[in-house]
This record gives C-alpha cells, sequence and structure tokens, in this order.
C-alpha cells in the first residue's frame, strides 16, 4: 500500500503511541518499576558510625527475600555489614542502621536485593571519609554515636525497642532497635565478641533474621518498617552474640 504525504504523519504519530503506551498505563494506573536505593552521608568525619539507609520497593511481582550489606574498603572478613533474611518475601522494604567503614577517602558500599525468583540486584553508594576508623583499635571501635536513644547505664545487653507511626505516611509504623555491646572483632589475638543474630517476631511469628558482623557498629542499631495493620501486635527482638549471651526485648 502506498502511503502519501499526508497519511505519513499519522503512522508516525501512531507509532509512537504504540511505543509509549506501557509507561504511559503504568503512569495512569500508579504501577511503578521496581527500585532499589539507599543513602550515606556525601561526607563522613567519623568512620565507626555511619548511618545508612536501605529501601527496596515495588516488588510486587517478584519480592524480596535478603538483603546484604557491603563495606568495599574494610578489611577481608570485615567487608559485610549485615544480612537481613525475611521469613516471608517483602514488597517493599526500608532498613535502617549504622556501619563500620575503614578506608579514607572515596569509599564504596553495596546494596544487594535477592528476589523471590532467584534474581539479585545491586546499587552502589558512594561517601568520603575524614576519619575512618580501626578495627584493631578498641578506642576507636567504642565511639559513641551522638543523638538518637539512650541507655540509662553502660552494662552490655541493655536493649530499645521501639514502634511509632511513620509522620506523613499512614500505610506504615517504623520499628526501632538497639542493644548496647560492643561489637568487637578478633583483637590481637583476643577472640571476638559481638552480636551475630538478631531475629524479629511479630504477634510470636518470625518476621526477619538480621546476621550483623563487627562491621555494624557497637550498640547495633537496626530500623525497620512494618505494615500498619499489624502495628497493634506484639513485637519482640531477641539478640544473641558469639560469647552465648541471648537478650530480649518488646516494643514499648
Amino acid at each position: 500500500m502506498k502511503i502519501n504525504s499526508t497519511q505519513r504523519p499519522i503512522y508516525t504519530i501512531a507509532s509512537i503511541a504504540l511505543m509509549l503506551m506501557p509507561g504511559l498505563a503504568l503512569a495512569f494506573f500508579g504501577l511503578s518499576s521496581p527500585e532499589l536505593k539507599g543513602q550515606l552521608p556525601n561526607n563522613i568525619v567519623e568512620g565507626n558510625m555511619v548511618p545508612i539507609f536501605v529501601e527496596a520497593k515495588n516488588n510486587t511481582d517478584d519480592p524480596v527475600t535478603s538483603i546484604t550489606v557491603d563495606v568495599h574498603g574494610n578489611p577481608a572478613g570485615l567487608q559485610r555489614a549485615f544480612e537481613v533474611r525475611f521469613e516471608k518475601p517483602q514488597e517493599r522494604v526500608f532498613i535502617s542502621s549504622r556501619i563500620r567503614m575503614a578506608s579514607t577517602g572515596n569509599s564504596n558500599v553495596t546494596i544487594s536485593a535477592t528476589l523471590k525468583s532467584g534474581k539479585q540486584t545491586t546499587t552502589q553508594l558512594h561517601t568520603i571519609i575524614s576519619k575512618p576508623t580501626a578495627f584493631d583499635n578498641p578506642d576507636l571501635l567504642t565511639y559513641e554515636f551522638k543523638g538518637g536513644y539512650k541507655f540509662p547505664t553502660n552494662e552490655i545487653g541493655q536493649t530499645i525497642v521501639a514502634n511509632k507511626p511513620i509522620r506523613g505516611n499512614s500505610n506504615y509504623y517504623r520499628v526501632s532497635s538497639m542493644i548496647y555491646h560492643p561489637m568487637l572483632p578478633s583483637l590481637q589475638g583476643s577472640p571476638d565478641y559481638y552480636v551475630n543474630k538478631m531475629q524479629i517476631y511479630i504477634d510470636g511469628n518470625l518476621f526477619a533474621t538480621v546476621l550483623p558482623t563487627p562491621a555494624m557498629s557497637n550498640n547495633p542499631f537496626y530500623a525497620f518498617d512494618i505494615d500498619a495493620n499489624v502495628a497493634d501486635k506484639p513485637i519482640l527482638v531477641e539478640w544473641q552474640d558469639t560469647r552465648g549471651h541471648s537478650f530480649k526485648a518488646e516494643a514499648k
């Protein structure tokens, strides 16, 4: 069939509309593609307690089964900061924690999400560190975070769990948990001493298991989101360390 000059623009417009239709449909119906992102401060003064945020969202068709955080500049064996394994795959994940970074200058962190299908997605975070931590220096490893939750005494094993609504977001509540613990790796022949397992229960059911290493900061902090429809259920967090101690706390 011969196309005249008057018809040609119509065919061109139709072709463009067909190509854009999937994106237009996603926008019109409010659907979005899966996304994995994280955040670090742009410049870090103290490398022992670096706040990090992780979010995976819109994973409706292929939900998240686990999240890992790796710090590339740390010594061998201390690059993995922590891993989170979800008992049930999650469409949305939010995590807030604090990690140790031992490199100077430009430093990278990799966040990886494993999906139910077995597929893995990753994203890289970049920052600049002025004063890195040193895993063989106990003084640097016991640096105290300024602000946030406070412990009444300095006894190992104190725990805090709080469950609060998120301002401006009625769909989720944020659960914050922290334990007073040194999180020490093996130092000059001394045995390690750190929290190596954390389990979160909601209404008596296991929600997630967190596997920290000494690359998570001392007094390890871990915050996560839960659906608002289960926010009134009992929330229990249990920590275990490498010396066989177990500590428990419930949300207030």
